[in-house]
């Protein structure tokens, strides 16, 4: 049995504009997840200055794990990324 697999969604919504396709986007993944696949535990990463996800990601459940420092170069400077988990009981 496989224990562990990771897939990867790369979501760049601008700032409150397409959070209501943001929403359900994860409200699918996780019904998904929970009732089809049998998953446990969920995780994602999201870069630390984007508040709005953040906040997205934390009303399905999803928790503050870590911070990745400088995780990435965006926009000329390395930024902080955050990791999140949401776990099924």
């Amino acid at each position: 049995m496989t224990r562990r697999t990771h897939s990867s969604i790369s979501s760049h919504f601008p700032c409150g504009r397409l959070l209501r396709l943001g929403s359900a986007l994860i409200r699918e993944l996780i019904d998904a997840a929970d009732n089809w696949l049998g998953f446990k535990r969920l995780e994602l990463t999201v870069y630390t200055d984007n508040a709005p996800a953040i906040r997205l990601y934390e009303r399905f459940g999803f928790e503050r794990e870590g911070i990745r420092r400088s995780y990435a170069f965006k926009a000329g400077a390395y930024v902080d990324a955050l990791g999140m988990a949401r776990l099924r009981y």
